[in-house]
């Protein structure tokens, strides 16, 4: 299978003052040897920005980084994070990760032999009014989307011998150092979107059908919002877009 995966993972903080405590013990249970957590600020208001870095200081698993405008971590982390790191995890500011997930996708794309673009996985969702928690994968089965992503995603046999297509959280993208991967105009969840199409598009997307990643589902989330009122919308706008 060769040697183990080295990993970045990264996060753009803004205006989450009050989740960066739980995303810090999250990313730090992580159960890897051989990654780095770059993260950013991203203009908060809240004073956020100066609570991270204070969080950060004399921990060698974190590398503080600076932007020059909105976005361009998350949208652009090959610009930030060294070629030496051969995959790359988005990680949200106000979610939390399984402390495996690096090892597993770790055991998938050496098995596929690195000939993978993207990684998703199943979620769980916590919802912040009542602490609900709802175990979920995005399953695509309307006939119009899966005419459409057959041109992206490959058809996948799994245990139980099921072929499905998913969305999912769990972002991990091949570290392309040349790629200039640009947003123009953001459309919250439709880009998150855009970009594993187009991620999907340089090479394998596999979809890993285990709950590693949370996403806390809170009401004044702008992704939230746009992804309960239009979910599908979102798609068709990402694939005519792509």
């Amino acid at each position: 299978m060769g040697k183990k995966v080295k990993f970045a993972v990264y996060t753009s903080f803004y205006n989450c003052h009050n989740y960066v405590d739980q995303i810090f013990e999250s990313v730090l249970s992580i159960d890897y040897d051989d990654w780095k957590w770059f993260i950013t600020d991203d203009f908060s208001t809240d004073g956020t920005g100066h609570y991270i870095k204070e969080k950060c200081k004399g921990n060698a698993r974190i590398e503080y980084v600076e932007q020059t405008q909105k976005k361009e971590m998350y949208w652009q982390p090959n610009k930030f994070i060294p070629k030496e790191f051969e995959y790359v995890l988005l990680v949200c500011a106000d979610d939390k990760v399984d402390h495996m997930i690096l090892e597993v996708y770790d055991n998938v794309i050496r098995k596929n032999q690195r000939d993978i673009s993207v990684l998703t996985c199943d979620l769980q969702e916590i919802y912040e009014e009542n602490r609900d928690i709802k175990s979920i994968g995005y399953v695509l089965n309307q006939e119009n989307i899966i005419k459409k992503l057959d041109l992206y995603y490959p058809t996948m046999d799994y245990v139980n011998n099921l072929e499905y297509f998913a969305f999912g959280l769990g972002m991990c993208f091949k570290n392309y150092h040349d790629l200039n991967f640009k947003i123009e105009d953001y459309n919250a969840s439709s880009e998150d979107f855009y970009r594993i199409l187009y991620m999907n598009s340089l090479g394998r997307w596999i979809h890993v059908p285990r709950n590693l990643y949370i996403w806390t589902a809170r009401s004044g989330s702008e992704s939230r919002k746009e992804a309960d009122l239009n979910f599908y919308q979102n798609f068709e706008i990402a694939f005519n877009k792509c």
